[in-house]
């Protein structure tokens, strides 16, 4: 049987303006191994890195956005823009029209398939293939999907900007020990 201690570390930053307190955990295992969990705004974030090369402090605090965010869980950069998505698929609904590549029963199911589904993969599954074929597409992962700016990545880079602030000061409390 085996017993290993790490130098666990709480950080509360408080008084933020326009945002909740953020709950920092550095657990900090040694020989380049540790794990960072923080929460703020019902949000928990953590991973674990086996091989940094340093502490995890310092590894965090040099590390970008989205390298952390695809670490911890965080949310992507871009998201599906659905009412563009919509519009694109209503154009070209009205371009088939047109063209008279379905009949008025196809054209009415493809509009009632845009209209009543708010995900991109349920409008896709929607369409029928006679859609498809009268685009000149093989299926739904053929179909353009508009994105976005995320404006829940960009609240994790407020957050994340926070914590490597809070680590940063952590290492000059603790003379450069984290």
């Amino acid at each position: 049987m085996k017993f290993k201690s790490s130098k666990v570390t709480n950080i509360k930053v408080s008084d933020i303006e326009g945002m909740d307190p953020i709950d920092i955990t550095i657990d900090d295992q040694g020989a380049g191994k540790g794990r960072i969990t923080f929460s703020c705004e019902g949000k928990t974030y953590s991973s674990f890195w086996p091989a940094m090369g340093t502490d995890i402090s310092r590894f965090v605090v040099r590390i970008d956005d989205d390298y952390l965010r695809s670490n911890v869980g965080g949310p992507s950069a871009n998201v599906d823009d659905i009412e563009a998505f919509k519009k694109y698929l209503m154009d070209l609904i009205s371009e088939i029209k047109e063209e008279e590549e379905l009949n008025a029963v196809e054209i009415g199911e493809c509009i009632h398939a845009v209209m009543l589904n708010e995900t991109v993969e349920s409008i896709g599954h929607s369409l029928s293939n006679s859609f498809y074929a009268a685009a000149g597409m093989r299926g739904p992962w053929d179909l353009e999907v508009p994105r976005m700016p995320n404006y829940k990545y960009k609240r994790f880079t407020e957050i994340a900007a926070i914590v490597r602030k809070a680590l940063k000061w952590n290492l000059d409390q603790n003379g450069g020990d984290a």
